[in-house]
């Protein structure tokens, strides 16, 4: 008994397999046909607006902007003049905030110099904006703030606003 190792010889005149070899070389031939239609409209895309383009490479996390002033608590008599820094934190690697503008508020009996502020450089980062004066003017317990309402920032996205209050306590 002999074995045939050889595969079996196919007629190349079948018509199944000239079928089969058209369509194989007609797909090879509009190949490139097919890859440049599905990358152009993606390479318009990122010619027509490369702003537009963003790639995401780590979890997106809202946009914060912090604000408070420093020290956080104070102990003071009525009169006593205290110097408080106004500190602000945007942490975005890629964007800054162009301006912003704020007003410090507190209870009558503490007296704000300035109240409005306005700090016009771009920035990013942790940074003190200002430096404000605050005189209370009887004893108590008082907190001096930056509303949020009061915040206004010139960046071209939303930015969610974090304020922080310091308490006086006058004795």
């Amino acid at each position: 008994m002999k074995i045939n190792l050889r595969p079996p010889q196919i007629d190349s005149s079948s018509p199944q397999l000239s079928q089969r070899h058209f369509w194989f070389s007609l797909f090879k031939q509009f190949l490139p046909v097919f890859v440049v239609a599905a990358l152009l409209p993606v390479g318009l895309a990122v010619v027509l607006n490369p702003q537009g383009l963003t790639i995401f490479s780590r979890a997106q996390k809202s946009q914060e902007l912090r604000l408070w002033l420093e020290p956080p608590t104070l102990k003071v008599r009525p009169g006593e003049r205290i110097k408080l820094s106004v500190m602000a934190e945007f942490a975005d690697d890629t964007k800054l905030i162009p301006t912003l503008s704020l007003i410090i508020e507190s209870d009558a009996s503490v007296q704000i110099n300035p109240a409005a502020i306005s700090y016009n450089k771009p920035f990013r980062g942790s940074l003190k904006i200002a430096t404000i004066t605050v005189t209370p003017t009887q004893t108590g317990v008082f907190s001096v703030n930056i509303p949020q309402e009061t915040v206004i920032t010139t960046a071209l996205e939303a930015v969610h606003i974090i304020t922080s209050p310091v308490l006086l306590e006058v004795q």
